[in-house]
Order: C-alpha cells, then structure tokens, then sequence
C-alpha cells in the first residue's frame, strides 16, 4: 500500500521539486525550512533488518528501498527522497519505537550507554 499526501496536488509535475518517500514529519520539517516543495509518498516496504546486516548497511538500504519503491510506482516525474534513521548500541538496532512501552524499553536500554546515531538518504 502506498500512502500520498495531496497537500500539494501532483497535477502536471510543476507545483513541486520532488517525492518525500517517507511519512516523517521530521524530514517534512527539515525540506519546509529549506524552501523545497514536495509531495509525500509513504511506501509499504519490508524494514526488518537482515541477518548480519550492520546498522550503515540497514540505514542505507531502507533509504534506497523507500526512493527506489516510489520511482517504480511512476507517480510522478520527479526525484524520489528517501530516507532512514536508527540507533545502534552495541550491534542491536533500534528502530522508531511502536509504542509507549517500547520506547521505554528502548531508553531503558540505551541510558548510560554509549550509542550511535545513523542515518542515511537516497535519491
């Protein structure tokens, strides 16, 4: 399933720079402040890690998969943005929490120890 947000109608390509292929309001934020207009695209693509896969390689191809996934659909002519954001501590990934209960387990998990924070985009 893919989720489009017509805030900015795609009409005939020209009202806007590219597809935000992610549903985050965080980068919506970050391409307002900066002037870009966009529509939003959010693709249904599978984010579990794969075995042995480190958190740059997780990051990088989610944000890959999420660009790569909207170009393929052809909603529209511009460039795709993809992007993704973990925490690694320790070699265990963490994703965005699902829930209130897992976001505490989370911040139980990282307190006091020493992590990273990567993110990575495509276009």
């Amino acid at each position: 399933m893919l989720t489009i947000n017509e805030t900015d109608s795609p009409d005939d390509g020209q009202n806007y720079d590219l597809v935000l292929a992610s549903g985050s309001p965080r980068r919506s934020d970050i391409l307002n402040q900066i002037g870009v207009r966009y529509i939003v695209a959010v693709p249904e693509i599978d984010e579990s890690p794969r075995v042995g896969e480190s958190g740059l390689d997780y990051v990088s191809r989610l944000a890959f998969e999420k660009a790569n996934k909207v170009c393929q659909l052809e909603i529209s002519n511009r460039p795709a943005l993809g992007a993704d954001t973990i925490l690694v501590c320790d070699g265990q990934l963490f994703g965005k929490p699902s829930d209130f209960d897992a976001f505490r387990e989370m911040i139980t998990s990282l307190s006091g120890r020493k992590h990273s924070v990567l993110s990575a985009v495509a276009m």
